[in-house]
C-alpha cells in the first residue's frame, strides 16, 4: 500500500466507524478512558520513557498485523487490533463495560476495515 493510499484509508477514521457500529457510545468510551488513564501516577511528558511490556506487545502485534497485510506502516487501524489482543488492557475493560467480547470485536474489526 503506498503512502497516499494509506493517508486516505487512515482519514476515514475507521475505528469511530466500527465502535458505532458496535453500539458503543463514543462519548462514553472516550470519558472512561480518559478515567482509567488518569489513575496512573503523574509523568513528566518532556520526558522520554520505554514503552511498558504490555504496549510493547501491542505495538508488536500491530506492526506484525500490518505485515500480514502488506501494509508498508501501522495505522492507527492496526494498533487498535493489538489493543484488542490485550484482555486485560483498557481497551477491553472499556469494551467490556460496554457489554462486548474482544473476539467478536476483533472479528468485526478485521471485517470494517476492508483490508
Amino acid at each position: 500500500m503506498n503512502h497516499d493510499t494509506m493517508q486516505q484509508h487512515s482519514g476515514r477514521r475507521v475505528t469511530p466507524k466500527l465502535l458505532k457500529k458496535l453500539n458503543v457510545d463514543l462519548e462514553k468510551a472516550r470519558i472512561k478512558m480518559e478515567d482509567m488513564v488518569r489513575k496512573g501516577p503523574e509523568i513528566d511528558v518532556v520526558k522520554i520513557y520505554p514503552l511498558t511490556p504490555r504496549a510493547k506487545k501491542v505495538v508488536e502485534f500491530a506492526s506484525e498485523k500490518a505485515s500480514e497485510m502488506n501494509h508498508d506502516q501501522v495505522s492507527s487501524e492496526h494498533l487498535l487490533l493489538g489493543l484488542l489482543k490485550d484482555p486485560d488492557g483498557v481497551a477491553a475493560q472499556i469494551l467490556n463495560n460496554f457489554g462486548l467480547k474482544l473476539e467478536n470485536v476483533y472479528e468485526k474489526a478485521i471485517n470494517i476495515f476492508d483490508w
